[in-house]
C-alpha cells in the first residue's frame, strides 16, 4: 500500500487520523490537506471538516500525478520494481490518469478472478 514506516513526518503536536498521512489544517483556514489516504481515513477526513450546516460542500482536489487503484481499502500505485518508493515520472491530464487507474483497477479484477482463490498478490516492501 502507499503507507510505510515513518510516513508521518509532521510535528507529533499535530492532529492524526489513522490512514491519512500527514494530515494538517492551514491555520483559521477550512483548508486541509494530507497525503493518499485509505478509504477508511476519507470518511473520517469528512466527518472532521463537517462544519454541521445544511448542504455543505466540501470540495476535495487530488493534487497526486499518477494513477492509483484501491484494494481493500487501501490505495496503491505502479511503481518501478526496481525504485518502489519512488513515483513514476508520468506526464498525462487528469483524463490520461483516470483512463489508466481504470486499466489498471481492470488489470486487477481480472487477476482476482483468475487466481482461483479470489485474490490478488501484493509484493510488500519489508526493507522500507
Amino acid at each position: 500500500p502507499d503507507m510505510f514506516d515513518n510516513i508521518h513526518v509532521l510535528d507529533d503536536s499535530m492532529e492524526k487520523i489513522v490512514g491519512a498521512p500527514n494530515f494538517r489544517q492551514v491555520p483559521g483556514f477550512p483548508v486541509f490537506g494530507t497525503g493518499q489516504p485509505t478509504e477508511k481515513a476519507m470518511v473520517e477526513i469528512v466527518n472532521r471538516v463537517k462544519t454541521g450546516k445544511e448542504n455543505e460542500k466540501i470540495i476535495w482536489f487530488i493534487m497526486r500525478q499518477e494513477p492509483i487503484v484501491y484494494i481493500n481499502g487501501d490505495s496503491y500505485a505502479p511503481r518501478e520494481p526496481d525504485n518502489p518508493h519512488t513515483n513514476l515520472p508520468i506526464k498525462m491530464d487528469v483524463d490520461q490518469i483516470r483512463s489508466v487507474e481504470n486499466h489498471l483497477a481492470n488489470v486487477v479484477k481480472k487477476r482476482k478472478n483468475a487466481s482461483g482463490d479470489n485474490s490478488v498478490k501484493i509484493q510488500l516492501d519489508l526493507e522500507y
